[in-house]
């Protein structure tokens, strides 16, 4: 008797967001610097640390962190390749947007809502890397 196993839609788009993750970062030996920005850095900081640990997880070389938008002129100055801001911030979006063109035209956007409710880090990474491939 032949058993069958199937994937799930869950296990297809993981599969295809490490697939995309791995071709992203073929070649790149610069580590990729992923800041994000919500209004205290606290909830954003949960949603960083876990995709900091699946960069890692998938041989990705990227720092993932979080800071507060109070704290983002400062950090953004550091050197970053992507800032993505979470969705309760989205009435700063032009702001930000603003301050990522004056600092060398930063890719700049707002993290998906239901990536951001659910941390689904995969989608989240695959965003911001996305992002910094349209540099």
């Amino acid at each position: 008797m032949i058993k069958l196993n199937f994937l799930t839609l869950q296990d297809i788009l993981k599969i295809d967001c490490t697939i995309i993750c791995i071709i992203k970062n073929i070649g790149s030996e610069e580590m990729k610097k992923i800041l994000l920005c919500c209004v205290a850095g606290m909830s954003s900081s949960l949603l960083a640390s876990k995709m900091d640990n699946k960069a890692k997880e998938k041989n990705m070389n990227a720092k993932v962190w979080a800071v507060s938008v109070g704290e983002l002129r400062a950090t953004i100055k550091e050197g970053v390749n992507v800032v993505l801001i979470g969705p309760q911030i989205r009435y700063k979006l032009k702001e930000v947007e603003e301050l990522c063109r004056e600092n060398g035209n930063i890719p700049c956007g707002l993290i998906n809502s239901v990536h951001y409710g659910t941390m689904n880090v995969d989608m989240v990474l695959d965003a911001a890397y996305s992002m910094m491939s349209k540099e």
